[in-house]
């Protein structure tokens, strides 16, 4: 079992510090969503929305205005 609220933390300041590759953070973001923990949803939706809109096409969370 993982704390899945440290791997959420881990996860995202890796993201927002962009930092080192992907691979690093590959083994606890595999962990974090195999957990299956849904009370981190809140929590991973205020970290998604730090980040800009802009996304794939077909993405829900995409601004169409920019």
């Amino acid at each position: 079992m993982i704390d899945s609220r440290g791997a959420l933390e881990a996860v995202v300041r890796h993201a927002v510090e962009l930092e080192d590759d992907y691979e690093d953070i590959a083994p606890t973001l595999t962990a974090l969503a195999a957990c299956g923990d849904s009370t981190l949803v809140p929590r991973l939706q205020e970290a998604l929305d730090r980040f800009p809109t802009r996304a794939c096409a077909g993405s829900p969370r995409r601004n169409w205005t920019d």
